[in-house]
């Protein structure tokens, strides 16, 4: 299992960039993981939208995990 990738460390300007552009690479049934400082609920209608599914954990008060994942 690959380490989630950890979008605090990214600046808050490049954040969605970054980000979907490392879910549209994804293949049939590949999933990305991503570390967040907050609950990324903006990003959940798009995703759907756009037939990925998505499953959200908070760990910490500044770490929300997030797997997207594209279906077949």
């Amino acid at each position: 299992m690959t380490e989630p990738f950890d979008l605090r460390k990214i600046s808050i300007f490049e954040r969605h960039n970054v980000l979907f552009d490392r879910i549209f690479k994804l293949g049939p049934d590949e999933s990305f993981t991503f570390i967040n400082d907050h609950e990324p609920r903006p990003l959940y209608p798009e995703l759907v939208k756009r037939g990925y599914r998505y499953e959200t954990r908070k760990e910490a008060e500044d770490k929300w995990v997030v797997t997207v994942t594209k279906p077949k």
